[in-house]
């Protein structure tokens, strides 16, 4: 179904199902170890390849088209991070004041990086290059230019040996002219409120190509003009496909564990009835996709497929409500016809893992993006993702989302319970440097209970004993501080391993305690107003007196210290 589907939505789509990155082609000739090396870099418009301008630094400033864009002459038809490359291509990102150019391969049996560093601050550049020679995987077979071979072209030009061996000077020097250009447009003049992490590639190609820079790829095996059917999903076929999907790498051809009657290759698409016409349109949407720690998430109307949803960088919340509205005002009658797709995957370098795959009705869209009272709230279930040094942890996050499209409730105290956590995880370095405090915890916290629990954000009487008690305690250890009184202890009731009825009465006791060795008569007084004020009219009852209440008390804490 779902094969089905991304069909549809890339039935109309005429470009390249490749990554979406900007490009910059460069033409070299070196046509011999000795001899100077010609560079010329693709003076077109973003214009002239039908591309638009964007708020992307480099992208405008040196009219880098996305690669995507048949106009552009680049096509890929790799299936994987281990397929050969059509190109020689350096990756390069410019972060806040320095560019990095690099470019991967072999040099023996051991493999190797070459970087280049460019400091816009410092106006010096640095080399890591440890070998004269870097051996690129490249396709030899199946790109070419004017039924040229364009791998030929390389070797004619001087870019790569025989052994797709290419010289260090070359890289070198075109990075080196990179700068240059970068220079005379003055990009060191634009990097004040930059950023940083806008990534590019720059795709060698030869000199003798420049005239007719467009590249055709070639199917090593042909068609059968005479065998013509229709497949399954209604397109013209002369042949079943017997390679794996470019970017829908959910479609196990290759494993007979995963596939249908245990079959491989062409017979796996002939049981599903794929002819190579429809294979070539089944892959991830090129454009739309919206990154969030290593996941991919597209939105999509299941009924006007070709169209296309307003993106937002702001997480998945934020996509679905938007993606609800462009519904809204797209149809008359939205709730008859109107569905959404939600799609998140996470990609490696082999397969491709479906985590969520779920289409909702206008209607069901309605009824659980009530709960939030149709409000936006940016990046709000991503902050249920786990990062722990360098792993990042998406379970919660995914299960909270599978609860919430499913119209089901998450356990409250669960939920609070991974809040706590995150807290008591950061709270040492919250309470020592307030600067590095997320100030959008709790705003989040509380829209969640709003939207994944029966009982929502409004606090019992126990709670809110709890969180009166932390708003005081908040208090107190902000005024010792401001009247320079705070000792190294002062963090004390802040930080209990528990806060239940037991511990929450001790921390106001030392608060009533500590607020009479306040020295600053003003802020003894200041303080014993908020304590007034504030105090809890009733304790927690005895049957939950065990309960640990940390969320609600450190919600009271974090609001006044």
């Amino acid at each position: 179904m779902l094969a089905y589907e991304l069909f549809l939505k890339n039935k109309d789509w005429n470009e390249e199902f490749v990554n979406p990155t900007n490009v910059k082609k460069v033409y070299v000739k070196a046509t011999s170890p000795a001899s100077s090396i010609t560079i010329n870099f693709d003076d077109k418009t973003l214009q002239e390849y039908g591309d638009k301008d964007s708020k992307e630094l480099l992208k405008n400033l040196l009219q880098m088209p996305r690669n995507t864009l048949k106009a552009v002459g680049l096509p890929f038809r790799g299936t994987g991070a281990n397929s050969p490359r059509a190109y020689v291509e350096f990756y390069g990102v410019l972060k806040k004041n320095a560019l990095v150019i690099s470019v991967s391969g072999r040099h023996g049996t051991s493999k190797i990086i070459w970087k280049f560093t460019f400091d816009f601050e410092k106006e010096s550049e640095n080399y890591s290059v440890d070998s004269d020679l870097i051996k690129l995987r490249l396709d030899k077979e199946n790109y070419f230019v004017q039924n040229t071979a364009l791998f030929d072209c390389y070797v004619q030009d001087g870019i790569v040996n025989k052994n797709c061996e290419l010289q260090k000077r070359i890289f070198r020097e075109v990075c080196c002219k990179f700068v240059r250009l970068c220079k005379a447009k003055n990009l060191k003049d634009k990097l004040g409120d930059y950023k940083g992490n806008e990534r590019f590639r720059l795709v060698i190609l030869p000199y003798s190509i420049m005239i007719t820079p467009f590249v055709e790829y070639h199917e090593t095996t042909e068609n059968d003009p005479t065998n013509n059917f229709i497949d399954a999903f209604g397109m013209t076929s002369t042949a079943y496909p017997s390679k794996s999907t470019q970017t829908a790498k959910f479609l196990s051809y290759d494993d007979p564990a995963f596939s249908i009657n245990c079959t491989r290759n062409q017979e796996f698409y002939m049981n599903l009835g794929i002819g190579r016409a429809s294979f070539e349109k089944i892959n991830m949407p090129p454009e739309g996709a919206i990154e969030i720690s290593g996941l991919s998430w597209y939105f999509f109307d299941i009924n006007d497929p070709t169209s296309t949803l307003e993106k937002k960088a702001s997480g998945f919340y934020d996509n679905l409500l938007s993606g609800f509205n462009s519904l809204q005002k797209n149809y008359a009658s939205p709730q008859t016809i109107a569905m959404l797709k939600i799609l998140c995957v996470k990609k490696s370098q082999a397969k491709l893992e479906v985590l969520i795959d779920e289409n909702l009705t206008f209607t069901q869209l309605k009824k659980i993006l009530s709960r939030g009272d149709f409000a936006y709230c940016p990046m709000v279930f991503e902050s249920l993702i786990k990062k722990k040094n360098q792993e990042v942890i998406w379970s919660d996050y995914v299960n909270a989302v599978r609860f919430y499209i499913k119209s089901l409730f998450f356990d409250r105290n669960m939920l609070v319970k991974r809040i706590v956590q995150e807290i008591r995880e950061n709270l040492f370095d919250w309470l020592h440097e307030p600067k590095l405090r997320d100030s959008s915890l709790f705003s989040k916290s509380s829209f969640l209970l709003k939207i994944l629990t029966k009982e929502g954000e409004k606090m019992d009487l126990n709670e809110e004993y709890a969180y009166k008690i932390g708003k005081i305690a908040g208090k107190y250890v902000n005024l010792k501080k401001a009247a320079g009184e705070a000792g190294s202890s002062i963090n004390e009731i802040l930080t209990y391993t528990k806060y239940d009825r037991e511990r929450l009465r001790h921390a106001y006791k030392r608060v009533c305690l500590g607020a009479a060795l306040i020295k600053d008569i003003e802020k003894v007084d200041e303080l014993n107003q908020f304590i007034k004020a504030n105090t809890p009219p009733t304790e927690i009852d005895d049957t939950k007196a065990g309960e640990d209440y940390s969320y609600w008390f450190y919600k009271g804490v974090f609001e006044t210290l």
